[in-house]
């Protein structure tokens, strides 16, 4: 069987590229005759089993024109598609030439989100009328093309329970669908441990690809402010955002160190001086209540205890006793301070213990291994039942 994987990124620097040549390695490495497109708008080219396919397209009006109209016409006409068995599509958004182009192949798509709702929470925070404007066509889009688009697929994988949910309801034809949640290569992420909790300061660490609204640094920052107790707090922010428009934030200055984005031997030499990491506090302004994102899988991996405020399947499979995370209330309540720094200081009593017993839950929860294995029998059934 082969099998070709397409990830559009029209309007962007490649953000999960890592994670596709973790996948395409995998691949490889189970003898998967599997092929991936990154469609984008800075190269062209091939290494190994990824190709990159370059939109070109000097003025931005025309890129988004392709973007919201006719996204899945631009992959027909670049891409032999024929000599596929099937097409797994990274979902970005429905469009009209979406309902031809399902028709048209054996096309499975994967959900990371519930695109209408982001979509319709990102107008509110768009940063420019221009912005806006362009959210809306896509929220109108999505509304008018998503049902007949999936309609035609012959699969649906979803990362969380919910968004599989959310898409079998509006579905009537009873597609295929499975729940597969994000993995991580944990062998190729460091086991920095973290350090004891001396009661005196609590360094933190959140990592963001960006400080989106859901990452809930808000929220961090209103807790913080209403902390009136002893014990120092200093948030390590890592990773690509706005400084000057976080710094706006009340209480910014005072609790945060920012770093930005750092080389992965840098990162590990920080990983290693915290107390405890930060997931996701503020999924509710994505109208959301499940996830599985990467930076608590690498959390699990490096074995870092975390704080987070949503459901995550892969961390039911923890016995009583041995949560090394502490789970907050998904709502925008603050969030009590006491009881991280008493959490801190439980996992302090065993640090090197609980980082071992954390590595090897990653490993036998959130491999990588796994997780494509479920992908490919899904895949299998989906193109003989079709």
């Amino acid at each position: 069987m082969k099998l070709a994987y397409i990830y559009l990124d029209f309007m962007g620097p490649v953000g999960p590229e890592k994670k596709l040549q973790e996948r395409a390695s995998i691949a490889k490495n189970h003898n998967v005759n599997m092929d991936f497109f990154i469609f984008n708008q800075y190269k062209d080219g091939r290494i190994g089993n990824i190709n990159y396919v370059k939109i070109n397209s000097k003025i931005p009006f025309l890129l988004n024109c392709i973007m919201l109209f006719k996204k899945y016409s631009v992959v027909d006409r670049k891409i032999d598609l024929a000599k596929y068995d099937c097409v797994i599509l990274r979902y970005w958004f429905a469009d009209k030439s979406g309902v031809s182009f399902t028709k048209k192949y054996k096309v499975i798509t994967e959900h990371h989100t519930h695109t209408y709702n982001e979509t319709l929470e990102g107008i509110k925070s768009a940063h420019s009328l221009f912005v806006q404007i362009v959210r809306l066509v896509k929220l109108f889009l999505e509304k008018q093309y998503a049902v007949p688009m999936l309609a035609n697929c012959i699969g649906i994988v979803a990362r969380t329970d919910e968004i599989r949910y959310g898409i079998s309801s509006l579905l009537k034809n009873g597609v295929p669908s499975i729940t597969i949640s994000n993995g991580a290569n944990v062998d190729e992420i460091k086991k920095t441990g973290f350090s004891p909790f001396d009661g005196k300061t609590l360094n933190m660490v959140l990592a963001v690809s960006s400080v989106y609204p859901w990452v809930g640094l808000e929220r961090l920052l209103v807790s913080l402010n209403a902390y009136c107790g002893d014990v120092k707090i200093v948030l390590h922010l890592v990773g690509s955002f706005n400084k000057k428009k976080i710094l706006k934030l009340k209480g910014a200055k005072k609790f945060i160190r920012f770093y930005g984005i750092m080389s992965h031997a840098d990162l590990d030499d920080i990983m290693e001086k915290m107390n405890l990491a930060v997931g996701s506090l503020a999924l509710y302004k994505n109208r959301m209540s499940e996830a599985c994102t990467l930076k608590v899988r690498g959390y699990l991996a490096r074995g870092i205890p975390f704080i987070l405020a949503y459901k995550d399947t892969d961390l039911q499979n923890i016995a009583e006793g041995q949560k090394y995370w502490l789970v907050f209330r998904n709502d925008d309540t603050p969030l009590d301070i006491e009881e991280i720094l008493k959490f801190a200081q439980s996992v302090s009593k065993y640090p090197k213990r609980i980082s071992e017993e954390m590595r090897e839950y990653a490993r036998k929860n959130v491999g990588l291994d796994s997780k494509f294995g479920q992908l490919l029998n899904f895949i299998e059934k989906c193109v003989q039942n079709d």
